[in-house]
């Protein structure tokens, strides 16, 4: 009897074993600030599952992400996200580790996969921003730190020589981060401070963000109870957030090797939608590859019907757009139509596996065209109306750009009709007519004053804020 059973157990095992698909561990994404691991990565039937580690290899960046955001994507049209609504801060030179599961009926075991994460966040520059909020000594109170925090709390009373408690600071939304330096809470007194001991976090600062919440309590050695609150609003700062590029994840079941891709020949394109109100800026939204989409801008919906070109007009200022292509992704972007806009077009393109908007500067015939024209020049569009006043940095003036690419800034020097090119290495900043200006992460310190750059470690030169357009600018070199 014992022989049947262990054969029924080894059989159990070997079904259950050959039911599950094994993929190949990817290689390990390594940028200057973090790396990202992913591993342990199997699928049946029923569930998929993997693990990831995320890294923060600086000495004094919070990284964030939003674990919600993952999309795990088995085909076109099978793209899931993790139910689970944590976001995540990895401290300065820490990790964080998590599973993420996929569980139900849909088909998990394909020969390839692809794991996206979302843009990390990385606390940049610090706001201007103070609080000289304190807490009395009576047992239960609170604060409000305008406009980031609420904090209160609970059980504060003295015993033996000690105060003893529980701090609880809640976020409302915001946009940003504060940190909470643990070490500047202290007990108030007339003559000297109390240092006081979290008993949860062994860090000295603690990084919340919009909708967060940290709870610790904490104890406070006053030998002759001679304190009279607690020292908090010093404690709290307040950060703007960067964004920086997580390459996509391909993942492949063992055995597996990819076809040579194919281009299609033929494009079947959807139907065209075009609503038009009489508004000054119109805006064209398309793809020429065939995947269609519905669009929304600034939560108001365009087209009902999946369509490959939208077309529909708007007013100056912030338009917040909205767009759900048929292999369901979502795209959300910002663009700018200004007050010297009157049509703007973007195409919907896909690059490693994310799609975004991309400005094109063709205005002429059917906005589903992309073959590239001449840059052309009027007295319309070349305005210099800009004086940078910082010593020892050369500028270009009276500049029009004609396109923007990952290394390169295109532009026609309006003074002689030239097209010319610069690299973005090469550049600090953009100033516009209307007072914006685009920012650029490089390695190192620039050295220069006055300009008000986002510095980061990573290696990455990104165009910030390059929706914010104007036909007039300058562009300090980095010398």
């Amino acid at each position: 009897m014992k022989k049947v059973l262990f054969t029924l157990v080894v059989l159990t095992l070997l079904s259950t074993s050959f039911a599950q698909t094994e993929y190949v561990t990817p290689p390990l994404i390594r940028q200057n600030i973090f790396s990202v691991e992913v591993k342990d990565i199997v699928a049946d039937k029923e569930e998929f599952k993997f693990a990831f580690t995320i890294e923060n290899k600086s000495n004094d960046k919070y990284l964030v992400f939003e674990l919600s955001k993952i999309a795990i994507q088995f085909s076109e049209t099978d793209v899931y996200y993790p139910k689970n609504e944590e976001i995540v801060v990895v401290n300065p030179n820490s990790k964080e580790r998590r599973t993420v599961r996929v569980v139900g009926k849909g088909n998990y075991q394909t020969d390839m996969i692809n794991i996206e994460f979302p843009r990390m966040q990385v606390n940049g520059n610090q706001k201007e921003f103070s609080s000289s909020t304190n807490f009395g000594s009576t047992p239960d109170q609170s604060i409000s730190v305008d406009p980031y925090c609420t904090a209160a709390l609970s059980g504060f009373e003295w015993k033996k020589d000690n105060w003893g408690g529980e701090l609880e600071v809640k976020t409302g939304t915001f946009e940003g981060m504060i940190l909470i330096d643990l070490s500047k809470i202290t007990g108030l007194t007339d003559a000297a401070v109390l240092p006081v001991e979290f008993k949860r976090d062994k860090l000295a600062k603690v990084a919340l963000v919009s909708n967060d919440k940290f709870k610790s309590k904490f104890s406070m050695v006053d030998v002759g109870n001679k304190c009279k609150g607690l020292q908090f609003g010093s404690a709290v700062a307040a950060y703007d957030l960067f964004e920086l590029d997580v390459p996509q994840i391909k993942v492949k079941r063992v055995g597996y090797v990819e076809p040579v891709k194919t281009e299609a020949k033929e494009v079947n394109l959807c139907e065209s939608f075009s609503k038009i109100d009489g508004l000054p800026v119109k805006v064209v939204l398309f793809n020429a590859t065939g995947v269609c989409f519905k669009a929304a801008a600034n939560g108001k919906k365009l087209n009902d019907q999946m369509c490959s070109n939208v077309e529909y007009d708007t007013e100056y200022g912030t338009n917040i757009l909205t767009i759900s292509m048929n292999n369901g992704q979502t795209i959300t972007e910002k663009i700018y139509p200004a007050e010297q806009d009157v049509y703007l077009v973007f195409e919907i393109v896909e690059r490693k596996g994310e799609w975004k908007l991309r400005r094109k500067f063709d205005l002429s015939g059917d906005a589903r065209k992309t073959e590239a024209k001449p840059a052309t020049t009027s007295t319309a569009l070349c305005k210099d109306q800009i004086t940078l006043n910082q010593d020892g940095i050369a500028m270009l003036r009276n500049i029009t750009v004609t396109k923007i690419s990952k290394a390169m800034i295109y532009y026609v020097d309006c003074s002689t009709g030239e097209n010319k090119t610069i690299s973005k290495m090469e550049i600090l900043a953009i100033e516009y007519a209307n007072g914006y200006y685009d920012k650029f992460d490089f390695p190192g310190d620039s050295g220069k004053q006055n300009m008000n750059l986002e510095r980061s470690e990573s290696e990455v030169i990104e165009l910030r804020n390059s929706t914010k357009t104007s036909s007039s600018f300058i562009i300090g070199p980095n010398k």
